[in-house]
C-alpha cells in the first residue's frame, strides 16, 4: 500500500471515529441522554438491569422489577443477542450507553461511506455523504430511541452488501455470508420496524441500480433466509411471546399513528421554528404536529440543494442515483402513512399490526438525500466532463443571487406559520405569533444558513479552475447539521444526575427502597412523560432498585391490560376504581402508592406517609402479603431466595401457595426430584400446592430459547462455511491437503 492511500485511510478512520464528538459535543456529558424520553423511560433501565444480572453471573430471562414480571430475553428491544449490547456487561451502564451511541454514529457514517465508494464516488465526497447521513435529522432525533438508532446505522451496510452480492459474477459465497450477517445484525440490534422498512425499500434501490435479474432475486432471498435463521435465538422466543401481548391488537389508528405530517415539511427548512421537545435557546416547547422526534427529518439546506442539483443534472441516468431516488421515494411514501396511498394497503398484510409510527421511514429519505448530495459533491470535485458541467451549471443557475435563498427560506417559514395563525386553535396561534418575532433565533438562523449555503455552493460551482473548492459546500453541509446536533434534545442546564437520579435523596424513596413490597405509581394527567425519573414511572424504578406494578415497553402481556386497563405507558383507565377498592393490592403485593394527580382520591386503607416537593402524595398500604403467601391464610411461608427467574421457598404440605408473578408460559416448579404442577387462578398469578416440606424451586426458562439457539448456531456454521471455505486461502489450503492425501 502506498503512503498516499495509507494517509487517506488514516484520515477517514479518524474522521469517522471523532465526528460524533464534534457534531454533537453538548450531548456526551449527558451520556447521550435527553430528559423524559424513551432513553430514560425504557432503554437505560433495561441496559442497567442487564448489567446487574450479568455482573451477578446470570443471563437475565425475566425482569422481576416491572409489570408483575416481564420476559426479558424475549423482548427484541432488550437486544441481548446483539454483540454491542455486551458492552454493558463490561462497562457501567452510563458510560456504556454513551459509548454505544457514539460507536453507532460512526458505524452509520462508515457504512454510508462504503456504499458511496462502491458507487465510484471519490473518498472526500463519500466521507461527506457518510457524515451527512449519520447526523441527519432522523439519526439525531432518534438517539432518544436507542435500538432504533442502532438498527438505522446498519441500513447503508445492508444496501452495500446486497449490491455487492448482486454484482458478484459467480459463486458469491463470501458476499452471501456478509450480506446475511449485515441483515441479521440490523435485526438483532433491537428494532424490527427499521429492519422491515429497509427490507421493503432495498429492492427499489437494487432495481434502480440495475440489478433486476432472476439470479439476483434468488441471491437476495437466500441472504434474507440465512439472516432470519441467524436471528433464530431472538426470533423464536419473541414470536412465541408476542402471541400473549397487546401488540397484536393494534388497530389501523395504531398502525398509522404519528404519520409524517405534511406540515412537518417546514422543519426541512427551519428545523426549530415549531420549538423543541426539550426547550433551549433554539426553540421553546414543541407545538408542531405529532412529536418532534418522530417528525424531525432535517437534512440540511446545503444537502437539499446538492440533492436537487444531482437530480436535475441527470441523476436518473446514473445507476446509483436512480437507486437512491427510488429508495427515497419509497421511504417518503411509507412515511406519509395515513396521508399517503401506501400504508392503508400495507395494513392488510399479515404482521402489520406489530408496527406503528410510519414517520420513521424518513430514515430512508434521509439516506437517499445524503447519497445524492455526495454524488453532486463528487461532480464538483471531478475533472471537467459533460456531467460535471451540467451539475455546475445547474447550481450556478439556481444560485445567481445567494441572498434569494435566505429570502425564500424566510418566506416559506412565514407562510407556514401564517397557516397556523389562521387554522390553528388559540394556543397554536399564540405559539405561531411568538415564532415570528424577529429576535427568535429559530427564525433568523435558517435565513443565515440559507444565504451561506447558497454562497458556498455558488463559489464551488462557478470557480471551474479550483476543483478543491468542493470542500467549501461540504464544510457548510456539516456545519449546518452540527447546529442541529448541538441543540436537538439538549437541555439548557442539566447534569447527568439531574436526568437519571433526580429523586436519589427523596425521603419517601428511602422508605420504599427498604421495603420488599411493590410501588404503584398513579400517573397524573400528563402521563408518564412528566418527570418520570422523579416519580419512578415507567421503568425508571429499576434505576433505584424498586419493584413497580406498572410497566412500559413494546411488548406488554395482555393480562396486565385485562386486570388493570393499563395503557402501554402504565397509566390506567380505571385509577379511581382501583383506588376506591384497594383490597386487590394485598394479592399483588402493592405496599406503596404514589398518587401524582391531586384530583384523585387516596387509596382505601392507605396511610398517608408524605407529600413530595412536587405535591404528590405517598401512601403506605400495610396489607400487602408479600411475594409468596398462603391463599387460605393458614400458614406462614419461608421465602428462601428470589433471583427473578428463580424463586425458592418452603411451605407446609398441602398449602396452596400464590406467588405474585404473572403465570407466563415458561414457569415450572420442582420439589427435590419431583415436578410440581402449576395451578390456574383468577388473578393470573403463579399458584401451586406444596407437595411436602422440601424446598420448592420455581424457575423461568424462555420458551423457544433452546430451539432458536440451535437454529442460530446452524446458520452461523453455514455463514462460517460461506465466508471461510469459499475464500481463496481456505480453498487453496483444502486443495493442498486433499492433494497430499491422494499422494500418500
Amino acid at each position: 500500500m502506498d503512503r498516499g492511500r495509507l494517509r487517506w485511510r488514516m484520515l477517514i478512520a479518524a474522521s469517522l471515529l471523532l465526528a460524533p464528538g464534534v457534531m454533537m459535543t453538548p450531548v456526551w456529558p449527558l451520556a447521550g441522554l435527553g430528559p423524559d424520553e424513551d432513553d430514560i423511560l425504557y432503554y437505560l433501565p433495561s441496559r442497567s438491569f442487564f448489567h446487574e444480572a450479568v455482573s451477578a453471573g446470570r443471563l437475565p430471562q425475566i425482569n422481576p422489577h416491572t409489570g408483575l414480571g416481564r420476559p426479558f430475553l424475549a423482548d427484541p428491544q432488550a437486544a441481548v443477542w446483539y454483540p454491542f449490547t455486551w458492552l454493558f456487561a463490561l462497562v457501567e451502564p452510563l458510560p456504556a450507553y454513551g459509548a454505544s451511541l457514539w460507536l453507532h454514529y460512526s458505524l452509520a457514517a462508515w457504512g454510508m461511506y462504503r456504499l458511496l465508494r462502491a458507487a465510484a464516488v471519490a473518498r472526500g465526497p463519500a466521507l461527506a455523504g457518510g457524515l451527512s447521513f449519520a447526523f441527519s435529522g432522523f439519526m439525531l432525533a432518534h438517539r432518544a430511541h436507542f435500538t432504533m438508532q442502532h438498527a438505522a446505522a446498519w441500513t447503508p451496510w445492508v444496501l452495500w452488501r446486497l449490491e455487492r452480492l448482486c454484482a458478484a459474477p459467480r459463486a458469491p459465497g463470501r458476499r452471501l455470508g456478509s450480506a446475511a450477517l449485515a441483515v441479521a445484525l440490523q435485526i438483532l440490534a433491537g428494532h424490527a420496524q427499521i429492519a422491515a422498512m429497509t427490507a421493503l425499500a432495498a429492492p427499489a434501490y437494487l432495481i434502480g441500480a440495475g440489478h433486476l435479474r432472476i439470479r439476483n432475486i434468488l441471491r437476495c432471498a437466500a441472504a434474507a433466509l440465512v439472516a432470519a435463521l441467524l436471528c433464530g435465538v431472538q426470533a423464536v422466543p419473541t414470536l412465541l411471546y408476542v402471541r400473549d401481548c397487546t401488540r397484536l391488537q393494534h388497530t389501523y389508528w395504531d398502525f398509522t399513528q404519528n404519520s409524517w405530517d405534511p406540515a412537518a415539511a417546514l422543519t426541512l427548512v427551519a428545523p426549530f421554528l415549531y420549538g423543541q421537545r426539550t426547550p433551549n435557546a433554539l426553540g421553546d416547547r414543541w407545538w408542531g404536529p405529532s412529536h418532534q422526534c418522530e417528525q424531525f427529518a432535517y437534512a440540511g439546506l446545503t444537502t437539499l440543494l446538492l440533492t436537487l442539483a444531482a437530480m436535475r443534472a441527470g441523476g436518473w441516468s446514473r445507476r446509483t442515483g436512480r437507486g437512491l431516488m427510488l429508495f427515497g421515494l419509497v421511504g417518503a411514501a411509507l412515511a406519509l402513512g395515513k396521508f399517503g396511498p401506501v400504508c392503508p394497503l400495507l395494513y392488510y398484510l399479515p404482521g402489520s399490526a406489530l408496527f406503528r409510527v410510519p414517520a420513521r421511514a424518513m430514515l430512508l429519505a434521509n439516506l437517499a438525500v445524503a447519497g445524492l448530495a455526495a454524488i453532486a459533491l463528487n461532480d464538483l470535485a471531478g475533472s471537467l466532463s459533460p456531467r460535471v458541467v451540467r451539475t455546475r451549471a445547474m447550481l450556478a443557475g439556481m444560485l445567481r443571487a445567494p441572498w434569494r435563498m435566505g429570502a425564500a427560506a424566510l418566506l416559506l417559514a412565514v407562510l407556514c406559520i401564517g397557516v397556523a395563525l389562521l387554522a390553528g386553535d388559540s394556543a397554536a396561534r399564540r405559539r405561531a405569533a411568538a415564532a415570528l418575532v424577529p429576535s427568535n433565533p429559530a427564525l433568523w438562523l435558517p435565513v443565515l444558513i440559507a444565504v451561506l449555503s447558497g454562497a458556498a455552493l455558488r463559489l464551488a460551482a462557478t470557480r471551474w479552475q479550483y476543483r478543491a473548492l468542493w470542500l467549501v459546500p461540504a464544510a457548510a453541509m456539516l456545519l449546518d447539521l452540527a447546529h442541529a446536533g448541538w441543540s436537538l434534545d439538549v437541555p439548557r442546564r442539566a447534569t447527568l444526575a439531574d436526568l437519571v437520579y433526580p429523586a436519589r435523596d427523596a425521603a419517601w424513596l428511602r422508605h420504599v427502597r427498604s421495603s420488599p413490597h411493590r410501588l404503584w405509581v398513579v400517573a397524573d394527567t400528563r402521563g408518564v412523560y412528566s418527570q418520570p425519573a422523579r416519580k419512578l414511572a415507567a421503568n425508571t424504578n429499576i434505576l433505584y432498585g424498586v419493584t413497580s406494578l406498572t410497566d412500559y415497553g413494546p411488548l406488554q402481556p395482555r393480562v396486565l391490560r385485562e386486570l388493570f386497563l393499563f395503557a402501554p405507558w402504565g397509566a390506567s383507565e380505571m385509577d379511581r376504581t382501583l383506588l376506591a377498592d384497594s383490597g386487590w393490592m394485598s394479592t399483588f403485593d402493592v405496599g406503596w402508592v404514589l398518587v401524582c394527580d391531586p384530583a384523585l382520591p387516596p387509596p382505601t386503607d392507605g396511610e398517608l406517609l408524605a407529600h413530595t416537593a412536587e405535591g404528590w402524595r405517598v401512601f403506605r398500604y400495610r396489607n400487602a402479603r408479600g411475594l409468596a403467601f398462603d391463599a387460605d391464610g393458614e400458614s406462614d411461608l419461608v421465602l428462601i431466595e428470589d433471583r427473578g427467574d428463580e424463586i425458592a421457598l418452603r411451605a407446609r404440605a398441602g398449602t396452596r401457595v400464590i406467588i405474585s408473578r404473572l403465570a407466563l408460559n415458561g414457569w415450572s416448579a420442582r420439589s427435590g426430584e419431583r415436578s410440581v404442577p402449576l395451578l390456574g387462578n383468577p388473578g393470573h398469578l403463579l399458584s401451586l400446592e406444596a407437595p411436602g416440606d422440601a424446598p420448592i424451586l420455581l424457575r423461568y426458562q424462555t420458551p423457544g430459547l433452546a430451539s432458536g439457539a440451535a437454529i442460530s448456531v446452524g446458520a452461523a456454521l453455514v455463514v462460517l462455511w460461506l465466508v471461510v471455505m469459499r475464500s481463496p486461502v481456505a480453498h487453496g489450503l483444502a486443495h493442498g491437503i486433499f492433494a497430499e492425501s491422494e499422494k500418500s
